[in-house]
């Protein structure tokens, strides 16, 4: 993956964490799930978001409530922001 792909890639999981950070999920009445919008009844992902929401918020009960894999999926992608941002501070010197 090239540099700008890295750089893309870490801009779109800061600025989804910070949507779900802002955003009420109570309030709120979205959902870009793609098995929803099919016309499925159930999505073994759906409250993912939610659930990451809650954990952002500091409501650790909702989260659980919503999906029990969202402190996991929280986890996953901050280690995955971590390693795009690792990755760029310890290749600064190489020509790409």
């Amino acid at each position: 993956m090239t540099r700008f792909g890295r750089y893309i890639e870490l801009f779109v999981w800061v600025a989804g964490l910070l949507w779900l950070a802002f955003t009420e999920v109570e309030s709120a009445h979205y959902s870009v799930c793609v098995f929803r919008a099919a016309g499925f009844e159930h999505c073994p992902g759906c409250g993912l978001g939610h659930g990451v929401s809650h954990l952002l918020h500091g409501r650790l009960a909702e989260s659980w409530a919503s999906h029990p894999l969202a402190i996991p999926a929280l986890l996953i992608l901050l280690n995955r922001m971590w390693q795009l941002v690792k990755f760029d501070s310890t290749n600064k010197h190489q020509i790409q």
